[in-house]
């Protein structure tokens, strides 16, 4: 039900991980009914393929962020995400142009924010020219997807240089149902894309600029997901001049201290803290305190040997 997905995509608006723009890289993480599988990155040939052999979850939401690239790979994922019933997903200021939209239209539910940049254009070739067999591929993808003859035409219309933005009233008059969030104006979408600008690379910013974190706070969060055989119930967290203190609570009452398990340092964003393990060498940590629309949010996120190994998000209250 789009509840259930407005929910879900507030688990994943704070747990994207940005990933260097090189060929597309797939990336997953859990949450307690569904997996949420991250494609970043430009798509080349092949990666169509790659990610059929990788998204074999039952359930998923399918997080893009690409500036487009090979529309062969963008169809085979398209297809494998419509015959897996998979959800798709845009994030706030992220791109998925080009092939990539065409990826994003696939999504048996399609989600994104006032500020998601979704673009389209007509099919190319290698030159640069308008291809008629590309674009007619193209048709032929979208009817199959269900797509409308009249959104058919509104996405193959723009030159291939340029990009037709997509909003939330172009997508409604086009009959492309689009579950919005982030809109803290109204009750009323205003606009998905905003002012219209070139695709380029995913950007490696934090999620929240840091001027919306007081310079001193103390939260008290609760973990959106629960797992394991004692899992953290509550986390306390606080930044004192300048001085970070993470304290996590299990079910059991055994209190973790973040600041002894790990050597902690602030970054320069003075939203994020990072740490590495006193005993173990290849763990680091990374927490994030989020602002948005008026609420904190906490992210944590464990690395060990190059691996996630944990990724925890936590809706807190301000004391």
């Amino acid at each position: 039900p789009p509840s259930e997905f407005m929910r879900a995509l507030l688990v994943l608006f704070l747990a994207i991980i940005s990933l260097p723009a090189a060929a597309m890289e797939f990336s997953r993480s859990h949450n307690r009914d569904f997996s949420i599988i991250f494609a970043t990155g430009k798509l080349l040939s092949g990666d169509g393929a790659r990610f059929v052999s990788f998204a074999t979850d039952d359930k998923a939401i399918v997080v893009l962020e690409s500036p487009g690239g090979d529309v062969f790979s963008a169809l085979t994922m398209g297809e494998h995400i419509r015959m897996k019933g998979y959800k798709t997903f845009v994030a706030s200021e992220s791109i998925c142009a080009s092939a990539c939209a065409l990826v994003w239209l696939a999504g048996s539910v399609r989600g994104g924010t006032e500020t998601s940049k979704i673009g389209f254009h007509s099919a190319s070739d290698s030159a640069g020219a308008i291809t008629g067999p590309g674009n007619a591929l193209v048709g032929a993808y979208l009817n199959k997807i269900g797509v409308s003859y009249k959104a058919i035409a509104y996405i193959t219309s723009s030159a291939p240089k340029d990009m037709t933005w997509l909003t939330f009233d172009r997508a409604r008059n086009l009959g492309l149902d689009i579950v919005a969030i982030d809109d803290p104006g109204s009750n009323e979408p205003i606009g998905l894309g905003g002012r219209p600008s070139r695709p380029s690379a995913p950007s490696t910013a934090p999620s929240a600029p840091s001027s919306l974190i007081p310079e001193d706070f103390q939260l008290t969060c609760e973990p959106l997901a629960r797992g394991g055989r004692d899992p953290v119930v509550s986390i306390e967290v606080s930044r004192t001049d300048g001085f970070w203190r993470v304290v996590h609570e299990t079910a059991s009452g055994v209190e973790y201290d973040r600041g002894t398990q790990y050597r902690m340092s602030a970054e320069q964003s003075g939203a994020v803290w990072v740490g590495q393990h006193r005993r173990k060498e290849d763990t680091a940590i990374r927490g994030e305190v989020s602002r948005i629309s008026g609420k904190f949010y906490y992210n944590e996120k464990v690395i060990g040997d190059g691996d996630l190994r944990a990724d925890m998000t936590a809706k807190c209250e301000a004391e």
